[in-house]
């Protein structure tokens, strides 16, 4: 993440006080816990510049809706990134943006000390994981094939639907 150049008290001080007024802290808790920052506006160079002082998130044109204005959207959802941002915004935040950003790091927490191994035990590393963003419940890639044998053993065997519908959600029963 190079934002260290934009990254002056003053900035930080001006993108603190839009994040604080227009900016939100989304937080999921659960098997797919994540962490969302987000900022909605109508100004779009005022968007820009907070784009420009932070340094990473994505820009997004919302949809109109009836005669409202353009709606110019940013958002982070990486968990390095997040904690980084909500670090640097700390000072300039209140009391209520204080409280979520420390339940986002509750949530960064916890999902440091379960990367590791899988569900089911299985040594989760660089060659071991499909991982999605800031999910605590990566996906094994041993578990995932051991699923698709026990699907191509069903579907030879001529079972593979009765599994399906006896489910309830559409897959496999465990």
């Amino acid at each position: 993440m190079n934002t260290a150049k934009n990254w002056s008290r003053e900035n930080l001080a001006w993108a603190g006080g839009l994040f604080e007024g227009e900016g939100c802290i989304s937080t999921a808790c659960g098997p797919r816990s994540r962490v969302v920052l987000r900022v909605a506006i109508t100004d779009e160079d005022v968007l820009d510049k907070f784009i420009g002082i932070i340094g990473v998130g994505k820009k997004r044109r919302e949809p109109i809706r009836g005669s409202y204005k353009q709606v110019f959207s940013w958002t982070l959802s990486r968990g390095e990134n997040c904690q980084a941002v909500l670090a640097a915004l700390w000072p300039f935040l209140g009391i209520r943006r204080k409280q979520k950003a420390k339940e986002a790091i509750i949530i960064f927490s916890k999902y440091i000390r379960s990367i590791g191994r899988c569900r089911r035990g299985h040594k989760l590393d660089r060659v071991g994981a499909y991982r999605y963003g800031m999910s605590s419940s990566s996906t094994c890639k041993i578990c995932s094939h051991l699923r698709y044998l026990k699907r191509k053993d069903e579907k030879k065997n001529g079972n593979y639907d009765i599994c399906r519908i006896a489910d309830g959600s559409g897959g496999l029963a465990s």
